[in-house]
């Protein structure tokens, strides 16, 4: 019963089908060179936005510039529409 719930909960909040977010976090860890939690905390939150995606990494020193924030940005959007 639990399990229903929660894969009922999961597929009703998921911001993109999960084959999708393996490979997103796979690309950002690869071309960005972002830890793999951090990869899935982006994948989760799914920012919409430069200025979202930058609170996601003020809790981590990371060395992205403002034109790869604005790439992961525009990313993960069009991986949400697949």
């Amino acid at each position: 019963f639990q399990q229903t719930i929660t894969l009922e909960h999961a597929s009703t909040f998921s911001k993109m089908a999960p084959a999708v977010a393996v490979k997103v976090v796979e690309k950002l860890m690869k071309t960005y060179n972002i830890s793999r939690s951090l990869a899935v905390q982006v994948v989760n939150i799914a920012p919409t936005s430069p200025e979202e995606m930058r609170t996601i990494l003020d809790a981590r020193s990371t060395s992205l510039t403002q034109e790869q924030i604005a790439e992961i940005v525009e990313f993960v959007t069009k991986s949400r529409a697949e």
